[in-house]
């Protein structure tokens, strides 16, 4: 069974070998065109003046670096791809012959195979002076090290906790490299180390409370040796053996109390246990980001903590009964120890960290705003609505908070920057196809669901608009087009789909009490946005855009009932969509933006031709439709075709003249 597993770990990370083979032939082969394209180019760049001719040579040369670079590795990778063959070749070698060897046979193979690894690395590396081929064989003797503890113990039919052999090989394997220096030997223990905490949950349902010492030791051999990549390993492996701690702590006070009442309470704790973690991986990395070896592993480990903070707000934010039922229950989860001080622990090792960020003048703010905003769950309050109302709103503050802090921020980050954004357009793209789905569930509250993701997406972009204006008044450039264009092409996609034909809705005056409190609180959040907004901004005509949208989809969403027709839904919202619409593309000529021009044309059609096949199509016979159709398509092609290409025109003439 191990070996197998093993096997199966070594044969992933031979078709890994080869897909980065295959992603640096391609990379040399694209490196060549490009510098064959340079070659002829350079000389057209001298001609216009832009380069002078004793330039040519020393750019040619940087750019042909990669080429000789492949061909100094080549060597490199063939031992490596050797060594991951021969060492699955042993493995299964051993695994499909293993039965019908005798015993004192399988005994000399195994000491055998060991001795013979070990020797003929130390000949290739010390006698040779061939340390490439040397310690592909020395990596060799490191799995025919664990091989051999596996046959031993089947040889003799030693009985012992299954994760005892794996926690030896790994040891041995760590000395070992350590010994000899060898960086693929602690990639190899780290790789065994995670097998074996695996192996500890998964068949034993046990926690593994000797992992965080090996992976203490293998952490500090990737800091000696360098190795980045190794550090990041051994960060995710200590967060993925906090999952199975806490797992199978669960999984005992469930048999032990054989209680299932606080089930909730124990998935809604555990769920918030990552904002700690995330926020000890964020403050350690920025304490760690000016170390030469740490740097580029501190970018890997900030991304990381971040989306475990998220992780917390985006799960619990949805309006689900359990949820609240759960959070009912949080305060009774104190008698649980396991949760209750691990829980403490970590804030308080999280907050240590912050006022190190704080004495050592580091950017400790967007960590000290989460930490605030997580300490809030903290509230006795013990009702359901308080969870939904406070998820929603933490996740706004801390979507906001990242946004203007990674953007106005002296220290860049771009790993922060680039996360700010995709989290705000990941949130704003799920919350939409969800708030449509609980509609499509629930048909009586289809368009209270449609329009709550208008006000959600509303106040996300209106977040954006803020951000843009602190980030000019500070003269720093914000790309606010990208979380622009996500909100409104999902606001158009919504206001699209509610335009149709729909089943008689229900008031939202039946909903929850809570849903209403929220209703209420974005209606304030958007009001006070807007009010900050127009006194600040001075393009207000977005602004204008985004606020006819609002209050027109607020306004249908108070008159809705049973006794409003479809009809008065429909054309409320396609009358919206064409103002939209036509207001978009006047819009993109007096900024002179060609794609938002082009977009909304698109948009324009496709809107015009959907609702003409809707109305039309039991009017009219097959033939007839189709005939009227084309003649129609033809002629509005015709004309908005020209009409494009003139605004196109003028839009050109007119940045020109500028």
């Amino acid at each position: 069974m191990i070996l197998e597993l093993i096997g199966f770990f070594i044969f992933i990370a031979f078709v890994c070998g080869m897909l980065y083979l295959t992603w640096r032939a391609v990379r040399a082969r694209s490196n060549k065109a490009f510098v064959s394209r340079l070659g002829t180019e350079l000389p057209r760049w001298i001609s216009d003046g832009l380069l002078r001719e004793e330039q040519k040579e020393p750019i040619l040369a940087l750019y042909r670096e990669a080429k000789v670079d492949m061909k100094n590795r080549a060597p490199l990778i063939m031992v490596v791809l050797a060594t991951v063959l021969l060492t699955l070749g042993v493995i299964l070698f051993y695994a499909a012959n293993w039965q019908t060897m005798p015993p004192y046979l399988k005994l000399v193979q195994v000491f055998a195979l060991v001795i013979l690894t070990y020797t003929t690395a130390y000949y290739l590396i010390c006698i040779k002076d061939m340390p490439r081929i040397g310690r592909a064989f020395l990596v060799m003797g490191m799995v025919s090290f664990g091989a051999a503890i596996v046959l031993i113990a089947q040889i003799y039919h030693i009985t012992a906790h299954g994760g005892t052999g794996l926690m030896i090989w790994v040891l041995g394997t760590m000395l070992m490299s350590w010994v000899t220096r060898e960086r693929w030997g602690y990639y190899l223990a780290a790789g065994l180390a995670l097998i074996w905490t695996s192996e500890v949950w998964f068949a034993y349902e046990q926690a593994n409370y000797l992992f965080p010492l090996f992976a203490l030791g293998l952490f500090w051999l990737f800091y000696t040796a360098e190795a980045r990549v190794g550090l990041v390993i051994m960060v995710c492996g200590v967060i993925y053996w906090l999952y199975q701690v806490n797992s199978c702590w669960a999984n005992d006070w469930h048999y032990f109390t054989y209680d299932h009442n606080h089930e909730q309470a124990i998935l809604y704790a555990c769920l918030f246990l990552h904002l700690p973690v995330g926020l000890i991986m964020v403050s350690l990395s920025r304490l760690c980001e000016q170390n030469k070896i740490i740097g580029w592993a501190s970018q890997a480990m900030t991304g990381i903590g971040w989306l475990l903070v998220l992780v917390p707000w985006m799960a619990l934010s949805w309006p689900l009964g359990n949820w609240a039922s759960g959070y009912q229950y949080f305060w009774e989860i104190a008698s649980l120890q396991f949760l209750y001080y691990q829980y403490a622990a970590l804030w308080i090792f999280a907050a240590v960290l912050i006022v190190f960020l704080y004495q050592r003048k580091l950017d400790y703010r967007l960590p000290a705003i989460a930490t605030c905003l997580g300490l809030a769950y903290a509230l006795p309050l013990g009702v359901g609505s308080w969870l939904v109302v406070s998820t929603h709103l933490a996740l706004l503050v801390y979507l906001g908070s990242m946004l203007v802090l990674s953007h106005v921020n002296e220290t860049p980050r771009r790993v922060e920057r680039w996360l700010a954004l995709f989290f705000m357009f990941a949130v704003v793209v799920t919350k939409g196809f969800v708030f449509f789905a609980y509609g499509l569930s629930s048909r009586k509250f289809y368009l209270a669901y449609c329009i709550g993701f208008i006000v959600f997406g509303t106040v996300c972009f209106l977040i954006n608009q803020l951000a843009n204006l602190l980030a000019i008044e500070r003269n720093k450039p914000y790309p606010v087009a990208y979380i622009n264009n996500v909100s409104v092409a999902m606001a158009f996609i919504i206001l699209y789909l509610v335009s149709f034909k729909i089943h008689e809705q229900g008031s939202i005056f039946e909903a929850s009490p809570v849903v209403l409190l929220m209703l209420w609180l974005f209606l304030a959040i958007a009001f006070c946005l807007y009010a900050i907004l127009y006194l600040r901004c001075r393009d207000k005509m977005l602004i204008s855009l985004s606020a006819i949208t609002f209050f027109i989809s607020l306004g249908t969403l108070f008159i809705s009932g049973p006794a409003v027709s479809w009809v008065t839904y429909s054309l409320i919202f396609n009358i919206l969509l064409f103002t939209l619409e036509g207001s978009t593309i006047y819009y993109g000529v007096k900024t002179n933006a060609p794609r938002v021009v082009n977009a909304a044309l698109f948009v324009f059609v496709l809107h015009v031709l959907t609702r003409y096949f809707d109305l039309f199509f039991d009017m009219l016979s097959g033939s007839a439709l189709f005939i009227v159709t084309g003649l129609v398509l033809l002629g509005g092609g015709y004309i908005l075709e020209k009409n494009r290409r003139l605004l196109l025109k003028k839009m050109e003439q007119g940045s020109q003249s500028r």
